[in-house]
């Protein structure tokens, strides 16, 4: 079936209502008036018929029309009047051939274009061409049998364009990504009933990389493609799919997804990016070919001969792999391949709890060992006071007394002792007074106090390493698509430094330069994601998450409600000098007011005074216990004497004790016991001015960190402008390679500055949270209002 639709014709540019253009215009028209109807058919455009041929009704099939049919138009825009004429197959290789032969004896058309995949195939093996024709999309040129003289094809009125690349170039990439005995090659049965050679030449390229091929045609493309796949291939080569549409393509990777079944594009990185395991084909070689093509097309209008048109095109080969497949299908590339590839989905599945900052802030609390250890110590602290108190309550204690004596002895004759005795004694003692034991209570209230202050001040350690980690991943992540980007720069600018060396215009010293450079981008990006994973591990450390999981992070911001960097006025403070020296000052009194390395340090000044007070005490200080003792005597057996057999005895002692003298200890004592404490108090001093100055160092950094954001991104945009015109201009020849790679490392710097200058901003304010001993995250309401208050009215005081 030939379906045959004219094309409008393209539009020619208003000129916007400008006066001037009108007056110049209606000169135009009165001067060609004036000068008859012949001149002004002369002054008109030439207009030229083309003929899109293709293959049939297909999503692809019009994509591919619309590319070339844009490429020509704006080519030759204010040059030639295009109009354009549809001629399709119908997916067979009978209807196809009529097609063209109806464009070549339509004698409208002028230029015939064949925009079909396995159109150009079947046109290309004619032994003749009427018109000139144009075949973009040529497999294989020795597969087809097309002629060759010296950049052209050399043959009357035609041109085609056959990439160097082939089916073998391409077996060669995927051995090298994993191993293939049996290799599936899934293809479109019109493209092997096109290309009789096709079969032979597979299998001869096959066989050269020690692989079974088994060639898979389809001919129905609503069926389940992935079902004709036999079980027993390691992978699968597809085709373009040229007659699935977008609907059709999914349901086919997804199913060989499912299968497990590796798969491999040969048409470019769209299929990859839509889920396939690998090409190597950019997507970007279909716009550089319909721009070849229509460059080779204005040519001929403009009357060079179709036969000395380039037929040569040169496919960038590009790795590609989607990271994501090959987790889903557990294959997983060598290091080495995926350092020189471009990997899709590479490390972004999240497959963990979705996190904002606070939520991380509060679940490290809940859930990290760290800190659960650090709760268990002061729950141990507390018994500690538990069993100091203890001594101040009455002590009962029991004696059960079994005796057995020499019957023979002096001692059991003359009745002193008895042969055998069994006693059991009930013994009470309360201690009235002692100075050590009530110290000891109060030392141990006192560090069960500094006790609970290491856990405050743990748990602050624990919430900033937390949300620190967090914000490392965020700009781990950004890191990685800057280096990732900068990669693709990398590679675009090797290709362009290959066009140079290509058209004469530079030396091969560019692109061993850019070779370089792109060997370099390629170890900045496997840095860049080895930090990433490591910096998720970390986070999932402190959480207590397996290592393993991807977190799924909500992006951080200044406006962040968690935060109170994001109420008020506060960011403006951060902007006025005079207002930030108040603000901090204010930070700096509540900091004091509440840190725990503070009151952890005081807590043991209050033992250690505690301490020299009962050292000092010990000279007058007696200890004064009471005692009583009750016995009974179970069985004795005596040889002579009186029984004491069932006999009950009791005892009651009060005892007051005082050292006299210990040789100089307890004076030793208390004169270390105020050395000690002398210590402390020293060591308070300094710790609050460390922490006074560890509070103005990190709010110095946030003041800087927050004030290069606004710069960052506009040095990032500049740098961004300076690198497209100085590309431009290394691609016209007017600077060197050297000022090139100035700019693009320039713009890397920057957009990294750009890219992690809010973290860096939130990473410094999580540290002035820490030092001043309270995080945003956990205050109250009526805490955030009361602080907001207090920040203000110290700004706004008057001095």
């Amino acid at each position: 079936m030939i379906q045959q639709q004219a094309a409008p014709r393209a539009r020619r540019p208003r000129n916007g209502g400008r006066r001037p253009l009108a007056f110049l215009a209606l000169w135009l028209v009165l001067l060609a008036s004036a000068v008859g109807p012949a001149s002004a058919a002369d002054a008109a455009p030439k207009t030229f018929h083309i003929a899109l041929v293709d293959d049939g009704p297909s999503q692809l099939a019009g994509e591919l029309r619309t590319l070339f049919e844009t490429e020509l138009r704006a080519l030759t825009e204010g040059e030639f009047a295009l109009t354009f004429s549809r001629f399709q197959g119908s997916w067979t290789r009978a209807s196809i051939l009529d097609a063209a032969e109806a464009a070549y004896a339509d004698p409208a058309v002028d230029l015939v274009l064949v925009t079909g995949l396995v159109a150009n195939q079947i046109v290309g093996l004619r032994d003749d061409f009427p018109k000139p024709t144009f075949l973009p999309l040529a497999l294989d040129a020795d597969l087809l049998g097309l002629p060759r003289a010296g950049l052209g094809s050399g043959k009357r009125h035609l041109n085609y364009l056959a990439n160097q690349a082939d089916f073998q170039t391409s077996l060669d990439v995927y051995q090298r990504v994993m191993p293939i005995r049996r290799l599936g090659l899934l293809i479109d049965a019109v493209v092997l009933e096109a290309l009789e050679k096709v079969e032979q030449r597979s299998r001869q390229a096959a066989q050269n990389d020690d692989v079974e091929l088994v060639l898979i045609p389809y001919d129905d493309p609503e069926a389940a493609l992935e079902a004709l796949i036999p079980a027993d291939v390691d992978a699968v080569m597809i085709d373009a799919l040229a007659r699935l549409d977008d609907a059709a393509t999914d349901r086919l990777i997804a199913g060989l997804i499912e299968r497990g079944m590796p798969s491999f594009s040969l048409y470019d990185d769209t299929f990859v990016r839509r889920g396939m395991l690998i090409a190597d084909t950019p997507e970007s070689d279909g716009q550089r070919l319909a721009r070849r093509t229509a460059l080779n097309m204005q040519a001929v209008m403009l009357g060079a001969p179709t036969r000395d048109q380039p037929v040569t095109f040169e496919g960038k080969r590009r790795l590609f792999i989607n990271m994501a497949t090959a987790r889903a299908i557990d294959v997983y590339p060598p290091y080495s391949m995926l350092a020189e590839a471009i990997l899709i989905e590479d490390i972004d599945v999240d497959d963990g709890p979705r996190w904002t900052l606070a939520q991380v802030a509060r679940e490290a609390v809940r859930a990290n060992l760290d800190l659960l250890a650090q709760r268990f110590g002061v729950a141990a602290g507390a018994e500690q006071i538990r069993e100091a108190r203890a001594l101040l309550l009455p002590q009962i204690t029991s004696d059960l007394s079994v005796t057995r004596l020499n019957g023979s002895s002096g001692t059991v004759r003359g009745g002193f002792a008895a042969r055998r005795s069994t006693s059991l004694a009930v013994g009470v003692r309360q201690l009235l007074w002692s100075e050590p034991v009530r110290a000891g209570i109060d030392i141990e209230r006192a560090l069960q106090r500094g006790r609970e202050a290491e856990l405050a001040r743990f748990r602050l350690d624990t919430v900033q390493v937390a949300t620190v980690a967090f914000l490392n991943i965020l700009r781990a992540e950004t890191q990685l698509r800057v280096e990732r980007n900068n990669l693709q720069l990398s590679w675009e600018n090797l290709e362009l430094a290959e066009d140079r060396v290509r058209i004469g215009s530079a030396s091969a010293s560019d692109v061993f330069r850019w070779e370089s450079e792109v060997a370099n981008a390629q170890q900045r990006a496997i840095a860049a994601r080895t930090e990433l994973l490591q910096a998720r591990e970390n986070l999932n450390r402190i959480l207590n998450r397996p290592l393993l999981e991807v977190p799924r992070l909500e992006p951080a911001t200044l406006e962040d409600p968690a935060l109170l960097i994001g109420e008020g006025n506060l960011t403006a403070l951060i902007d006025d000098p005079r207002a930030f020296q108040r603000m901090t000052a204010l930070t700096v009194e509540l900091a004091l007011a509440q840190s725990p390395e503070l009151a952890a340090l005081r807590a043991n000044i209050d033992a250690q005074a505690r301490q020299l007070k009962s050292a000092q005490r010990s000279y007058v200080s007696p200890e004064v216990a009471l005692s009583g003792q009750l016995s009974r005597v179970l069985e004795e057996d005596r040889v002579a004497g009186m029984s004491l057999d069932g006999e009950d005895d009791w005892s009651v002692n009060l005892i007051a004790s005082l050292p006299l003298y210990e040789g100089g200890a307890r004076a030793a004592r208390v004169r270390g016991a105020a050395e000690t404490l002398a210590q402390l108090r020293t060591q308070e001093a300094a710790l609050a001015e460390q922490i006074e100055q560890t509070i103005r160092a990190n709010l110095h950094r946030a003041n800087g960190s927050y004030n290069s954001i606004a710069l960052a991104e506009n040095g990032a945009r500049a740098a961004r402008k300076s690198l497209a015109l100085v590309t431009d201009a290394y691609s016209q020849g007017a600077v060197s390679v050297i000022e090139l790679l100035d700019a693009q490392n320039a713009a890397l710097i920057a957009d990294e500055a750009a890219s992690n200058a809010v973290y860096n901003f939130l990473i410094d304010l999580m540290n002035v949270q820490r030092a001043s001993g309270r995080f945003d995250f956990f205050r109250e309401p009526s805490d955030r209002r009361a602080l907001i208050e207090a920040l203000n009215d110290a700004v706004n005081r008057e001095e």
